[in-house]
């Protein structure tokens, strides 16, 4: 119900790397299914770039997009992928700006 404390395990809700807090994605009841709307997995500051690991479903293709300013009016692609199993990841190597935001959006690419 919203309002209510998240609990560890409940509609997507984890238990904090660091100290004892209940991190949530924001979910109120089960997440739309990954087809529709890709659930990012992991998102992983590394040394040689930004990696994004999502829920995917085989046959179905996804874009990653980015934006270096939330407020800007177009989205950049940044990689076209097809799924052939239940995870896809990407590593954007971008360089010399200090944010950037993404999104995933998936499309079916074969029939169901």
């Amino acid at each position: 119900e919203f309002g209510q404390a998240s609990v560890i395990g409940e509609v997507g809700a984890f238990h904090s790397v660091e100290g004892d807090d209940i991190g949530s994605p924001g979910w109120i009841s089960n997440p739309p299914p990954r087809i529709i709307a890709p659930r990012i997995l992991t998102a992983l500051l590394e040394r040689l770039g930004f990696t994004l690991t999502w829920e995917s479903e085989p046959g179905f293709t996804y874009e990653v997009q980015y934006q270096n300013l939330l407020n800007e009016p177009q989205w950049t692609s940044l990689r076209v992928l097809t799924a052939q199993d239940v995870t896809l990841s990407t590593t954007d190597l971008y360089e010399g700006t200090p944010q950037r935001f993404y999104r995933v959006l998936a499309t079916r690419t074969t029939p169901p």
